[in-house]
C-alpha cells in the first residue's frame, strides 16, 4: 500500500480520555500535574507537552512512583513517535514497557504494546507490528475492556492494508466500529468508518467509499 495513501488513515491510541489511577484497573492517573500536561498533549501536541513529561518522569521516578513512572514514560515515548523521533520512542516504550510488567498492570501494558505496534508499523516492520498490536488485543479482550480492544482492531488493520489484506482489514475495521458502536463512542466510530471509506477507495469502489465516508462525517 503507497505510504502516504496509508497515512490518510487514523490510528487509534486508547485512553485517550482521562480517568483514576489504580495498577490493571483500567483507569489512567490522578496525579493532578500529570493529568494537565495529558490535556496540554491532547490539545497542543507533543511538542509542548514532552518537556513536562520528561520533567514528571524524572519526579517521579525520584519519589518512587512507579504506577505515574510508567505512565509518563509511555507518553514521552508516544510523545517522540509523534515527533518522529524513533530511537528515543522505542526506549522510552520498552522502559514503559518493561515497568508496567513489573507491576502487574495488563491494561497499561495493553496499550504500551499499542503504540510499539504503531512504531513498528511506522518503520514497515509488520509482522513485529501485527505481533506487539496482537498481544494488546489478547490483553484487551481477556480484561475486557472494549476500547483497548476497539483500538487494536483497528490498529491491526492498517498493519493488514500495507499488507494489502484488504478482506482481515475491512472485517476489522468493522468489529472495531461495532465496539465502538456499543460503548457510545462516536469519535472511535466515525474513525474506524473512515477508515473503511479509504480500503473501498484503494480498491476502486467509489460509490461504498462515499458511503462510508459520508456515514463518518455524520
Amino acid at each position: 500500500m503507497n505510504r502516504l495513501r496509508a497515512r490518510t488513515k487514523v490510528f487509534l491510541l486508547a485512553g485517550l480520555l482521562l480517568s483514576g489511577a489504580a495498577a490493571g484497573s483500567g483507569e489512567e492517573t490522578t496525579h493532578p500535574e500529570l493529568v494537565a500536561t495529558i490535556h496540554l498533549y491532547r490539545a497542543e501536541g507533543a511538542e509542548t507537552a514532552l518537556a513536562n513529561f520528561e520533567r514528571l518522569q524524572a519526579e517521579f521516578n525520584a519519589n518512587s512512583d512507579r504506577v505515574n513512572e510508567a505512565t509518563a514514560l509511555r507518553y514521552i515515548g508516544e510523545s517522540h513517535w509523534r515527533l518522529g523521533n524513533l530511537g528515543p520512542s522505542r526506549e522510552y516504550l520498552d522502559r514503559a514497557l518493561s515497568l508496567t510488567r513489573e507491576l502487574g498492570d495488563r491494561y497499561a501494558e495493553g496499550k504500551t504494546l499499542n503504540v510499539l505496534g504503531l512504531l513498528e508499523w511506522d518503520l514497515g516492520n509488520y509482522d513485529a507490528a501485527l505481533e506487539a498490536i496482537g498481544k494488546a488485543n489478547t490483553i484487551a479482550r481477556k480484561l475486557g475492556n472494549k476500547k483497548l480492544t476497539a483500538s487494536t482492531l483497528n490498529n491491526m488493520a492498517l498493519v493488514r492494508d500495507e499488507l494489502g489484506d484488504y478482506q482481515t482489514s475491512l472485517e476489522q475495521y468493522r468489529h472495531a466500529n461495532e465496539l465502538f458502536k456499543e460503548i457510545d463512542n462516536l469519535r472511535g466510530q466515525g474513525d474506524a468508518l473512515g477508515n473503511i471509506g479509504g480500503v473501498y477507495l484503494l480498491l476502486g469502489r467509489f460509490q461504498q467509499a462515499l458511503d462510508y465516508y459520508q456515514q463518518a462525517l455524520a
